[in-house]
């Protein structure tokens, strides 16, 4: 064991901790670091320690302030309380897999930016990392042992108490479960209110998400629950304001208390468990209190496609906004509908393809959409094609005859792309041909359409016509010239 007890600045520079010392002529292995071994060397800048050793002592480290780098080595497993406090020039630290506990306020108030927490770990102190106000990426390694945190206060800004407190998280990736204390307060998740929280993944490890989780992370837009987790926690995401979306694995048969209150931005619900959600139902933890898109899934068909209670099969065909969508042609039913309200304040999408699949098409699909090229690629119009009169519409036929805007194009199917602009043959024999639409990803700048085109390198078509809205919503296209 190393001791240095508590006195300044004896060390200083880079120091080695070796894995053996001598002494009267007797070797010893160094195995521990004792408590406040090297504490309140203010002048040590690196240190590197040796293997064998297995474990840090509390406040070995600490107040080392220009302590800039350290190296664990492979068979430590326990790292002591304030190990490492105010350490306020250490930038980054690795945990090794061996660590099993890591102390109370082991890391705090050091200025590491992103920590890996091993599957080892089984055990983390009060504020282990509080006041690490650069650390913004944390990632809890995959494993299948339960995560026990120390006490977290609700008042934590005040106490210092909070895992993470006063960390400016932004992303974290959650592969395990968690068990941190419970009690009549909120604020017990070491997640708890960090508002610049923008990107969560959580793991297939995780079976529960617990009480009070993710509580107030009002800048985290989506998540995805995976298929492992059974149980959603009191106030799990409770005011998470900027949530738009959410699916609820077949998986999950229980959501707890105010789960979803406050999520004001929930618009959209795809629902796989049993449990059965309504639009704007206080039920299961207001997981649909905001919504006005529900759907409630028996049996999953395709990656868009699900079949309802009563035997008809749906497509949630885009959730969220975008700029083109190609609805699938591979769905393994005979035909689906687009639900109403699937496509509902959709106004990004500025062009879809519809292919002969699609059989029905619910009234209000397209509600509260801005203007959409849609490309039909079927012969027989699907029931209810009506609901999309006000779009301009490309057809392949002369069936669709309540569309306002179409525009018959019996080679649509034929749509080919050269240089960003996207072509449809008007007449084969003619080689004549028409820009429908175009590639946000590469159509932009200065764009200068062509007189003439090769169809996939092999047949050259004049271009003679420029079809409505072609270009509509470029907001990356400067000038056209044509």
């Amino acid at each position: 064991m190393t001791y240095h007890g508590h006195m300044t600045n004896t060390y200083q520079g880079t120091v080695t901790i070796p894995a053996t010392v001598t002494y009267n002529g007797k070797t010893y292995s160094v195995t521990s670091i004792g408590d406040e071994a090297l504490a309140y060397c203010s002048s040590l800048t690196a240190i590197t320690i040796s293997e064998g050793v297995t474990s840090i002592g509390n406040s070995a480290f600490r107040g080392c302030s220009n302590l800039t780098s350290i190296i664990l080595p492979e068979g430590v497993t326990s790292i002591g309380s304030r190990a490492f406090q105010s350490c306020s020039s250490l930038t980054a630290i690795n945990i090794p897999a061996s660590v099993t506990s890591i102390g109370g306020y082991a890391f705090g108030g050091s200025l590491i930016t992103f920590i890996t927490i091993p599957k080892s770990v089984t055990s983390i102190g009060n504020g282990a990392f509080g006041g690490c106000t650069s650390l913004k990426e944390v990632i809890f390694e995959d494993g299948s042992e339960t995560l026990s945190l120390g006490y977290d206060y609700y008042n934590s800004s005040d106490t210092g108490e909070g895992l993470f407190y006063d960390c400016p998280l932004e992303s974290v990736y959650l592969g395990r479960n968690l068990s941190y204390s419970s009690g009549s307060s909120y604020g017990y998740s070491p997640f708890y209110n960090k508002t610049k929280l923008t990107t969560l993944t959580i793991g297939e490890n995780v079976t529960s998400i617990g009480e009070n989780a993710f509580y107030g992370c009002s800048s985290l837009p989506s998540i995805t629950i995976p298929k492992s987790v059974t149980s959603i926690g009191n106030y799990a995401f409770s005011d998470c304001s900027s949530l738009t979306s959410i699916t609820i694995p077949k998986s999950v048969t229980g959501i707890g208390n105010d789960a979803f209150y406050g999520c004001s931005s929930l618009k959209t619900v795809i629902n796989y468990s049993d449990l059965t959600l309504q639009e704007g139902d206080d039920d299961y933890g207001y997981v649909a209190y905001y919504a006005d898109r529900v759907f409630n899934v028996d049996e999953f068909i395709g990656d868009y496609a699900f079949k309802t209670k009563d035997g008809v099969h749906y497509l949630i065909a885009y959730i969220g906004n975008g700029t083109e969508l190609t609805l699938p042609t591979d769905y393994k039913g005979e035909n689906y509908t687009i639900k109403g309200y699937a496509f509902r304040n959709c106004t990004e999408i500025r062009s879809l393809t519809i292919p002969s699949k699609v059989k029905g098409i619910e009234e209000y699909a397209f509600y509260d959409c801005d203007v959409i090229k849609v490309f039909w690629l079927t012969n027989t119009p699907p029931v209810g094609y009506e609901h999309l009169c006000g779009k301009i519409n490309y057809v392949s036929n002369n069936l669709y005859t309540e569309l306002e805007n179409r525009v018959e194009m019996p080679f649509l199917s034929t749509r080919f792309e050269v240089d960003g602009v996207c072509f449809v043959p008007t007449s084969v024999a003619d080689r004549k041909c028409c820009i429908v639409d175009y590639n946000p990803s590469t159509c932009k700048g200065e764009v200068t359409t062509v007189d003439t085109v090769m169809y996939q390198g092999k047949l050259e078509f004049e271009v003679n016509d420029v079809m409505p809205y072609a270009f509509y919503k470029n907001e990356e296209m400067a000038t056209l010239t044509l």
